[in-house]
């Protein structure tokens, strides 16, 4: 379809102008999925898209719940299911005003019940209208009443991340396996985001970081970052040491493989199969496969983002009981502001799915300092048994036993 195509086309030379990859990846991956959906149920009928109107919305509508709800992405949870239906009426909308506008097609939205579709969306009046948040007249069979939390929010714990950890290291690879648990710990110590450390490069850290911001580290600035903005964040120092060393891990397995920068742009997490950069799903597909295994359900919102919530929760812990210790205010707004800072938010509305740690009071608050050794010395064994691995590799690679017992060999 030519009209879809250069809907898809307007919609990413918009976004390219906003500065962010990410967010140009996003829009456009998502208007393309919702036409490509709308085109294969107007097949489906042997519907022309000039012939849409209310009734083959709703018809779509009830259709693509289903198919939602059935699958993985849809975890069977019916508000998480319509609130990705409803992205893709918004863009079945957007098209039609777009193509109406473009004159490629007649008079297909209209405020009134006789319209083909019924849409203000292309009524001066509506623009102001949308940016109040009021799209019951712009969408009207959006569904409703969804509230504002995006389905099951599964808040990880120190025994998760520890189960997680012991299924990521079971990589072949000791390399990759290191790799995931890096992936793991940047989640879980630092609050990224997956599509944050998907495009980190080897050049955002320091080859022999030192510098450290108060309390929070060496200050890593991702050239990736939701919204579009420059933050710095804190790097615990073992953490940004530990990922020094995987660097100079990852310039001498590049070359192993017959591969160089060429094949791996300069990001800093590669493929093991072919040495290019991660793929925009695959550490989201790893850690909520690593939950799976580990026996929590898909339906319980498990995944990468589950380690930021408990880097949020951490956060907010800490900053509530050393505001106690110190005689500070402990009002919402007052503890939440640290975490904000730390998570990258602009606004501390954000911070409502990370507040359940104020609410819980003191009964569960554990120290800073008692965690943050918990953490180092997990990392610093995660490390050992790391370097123990990839030592047993290349002996096993040059053909000296790798005696895993770790006894003594016998000279000959």
């Amino acid at each position: 379809m030519d009209e879809f195509h250069d809907y898809v086309c307007y919609v990413a030379e918009t976004e390219a102008k906003s500065g962010s990859s990410q967010a140009y990846t996003s829009k456009v991956q998502a208007v393309s999925y919702a036409l490509l959906a709308w085109l294969r149920f107007l097949d489906g009928t042997s519907a022309s898209w000039k012939d849409a109107d209310n009734a083959k919305l709703r018809g779509f509508k009830d259709l693509a719940l289903k198919r939602v709800k059935a699958s993985v992405r849809g975890k069977g949870n019916e508000n998480a299911a319509k609130r990705t239906v409803n992205i893709q009426l918004k863009w079945i909308y957007r098209y039609y005003a777009w193509a109406e506008r473009t004159e490629r097609c007649g008079t297909i939205l209209g405020p009134g019940e006789d319209a083909p579709i019924k849409s203000t969306l292309n009524m001066p009046s509506a623009n102001s209208k949308r940016k109040s948040g009021l799209d019951k007249n712009a969408y009207p069979l959006l569904f409703g009443r969804l509230g504002n939390r995006s389905g099951a929010q599964y808040f990880a714990s120190g025994q998760d991340k520890r189960k997680v950890a012991e299924v990521l290291s079971e990589a072949n690879d000791p390399f990759i396996a290191e790799r995931n648990l890096i992936i793991l710990e940047l989640a879980s110590r630092v609050g990224w985001r997956a599509g944050t450390m998907t495009f980190l490069e080897s050049g955002d850290f320091p080859t022999h970081p030192n510098e450290k911001m108060p309390g929070d580290g060496v200050p890593i600035r991702p050239a990736i970052q939701k919204g579009g903005h420059s933050d710095s964040f804190g790097v615990p120092l073992t953490l940004a040491l530990r990922i020094s060393r995987f660097i100079q891990w990852r310039e001498r397995w590049l070359i192993q493989g017959g591969w160089s920068e060429k094949e791996a742009k300069g990001r800093l997490f590669v493929s093991g199969k072919t040495g290019t950069p991660l793929g925009n799903k695959t550490i989201t597909q790893m850690i909520g496969s690593a939950f799976r295994k580990i026996g929590v359900e898909a339906g319980r919102g498990a995944g990468v983002h589950s380690f930021r919530r408990k880097y949020a929760e951490d956060s907010t812990r800490d900053d509530l009981s050393s505001r106690r210790a110190g005689g500070y205010s402990t009002a919402m707004e007052d503890v939440m502001h640290g975490t904000a800072h730390r998570l990258g938010h602009r606004s501390l509305s954000s911070q409502v799915a990370y507040q359940r740690a104020v609410h819980a009071s003191t009964h569960k608050d554990h120290t800073h300092e008692l965690r943050t050794s918990l953490e180092e010395a997990e990392s610093e064994l995660a490390v050992a048994k790391a370097e123990n691995a990839a030592l047993r590799a290349e002996l096993s690679r040059r053909g000296a036993p790798a005696n895993p017992k770790g006894g003594k060999k016998k000279l000959r």
